[in-house]
């Protein structure tokens, strides 16, 4: 897959960069898995969101905010009650205080 995608850019250059030493020392074939080095080098990327984003963004995706135990909870179902995704939703419909389905945040108690 795309490093580049899920690390970040500074520490996939690192990792290729000691990648082609390792390689060109001890001769083994391209794409070959290196645990050590992806251990050692890579590092994840933050995870993307829009929260950070203005409320009246053009073009802007659907939000969700991000709660202490990190769950990314759906601002729509939260805000609204409903969701214009419905089951393919891919953040949670649950209370972003509480984290409880029964009720939208809108409802918290």
């Amino acid at each position: 897959g795309n490093l580049a995608c899920r690390y970040t850019w500074p520490s996939v250059l690192k990792y290729d960069d000691d990648y082609r030493k390792k390689q060109n020392v001890y001769m083994f074939r391209w794409g070959t898995d290196t645990p050590h080095l992806s251990e050692v080098h890579l590092e994840r990327r933050p995870p993307k969101n829009d929260f950070n984003k203005p409320s009246n963004a053009i073009g802007k995706k659907k939000t969700s905010t991000w709660s202490s135990n990190r769950v990314l909870y759906c601002d729509q179902w939260n805000n609204k009650g409903t969701c214009s995704y419905g089951d393919t939703c891919k953040f949670a419909h649950k209370c972003k205080t509480c984290n409880k389905s029964e009720h939208h945040g809108k409802d918290h108690p």
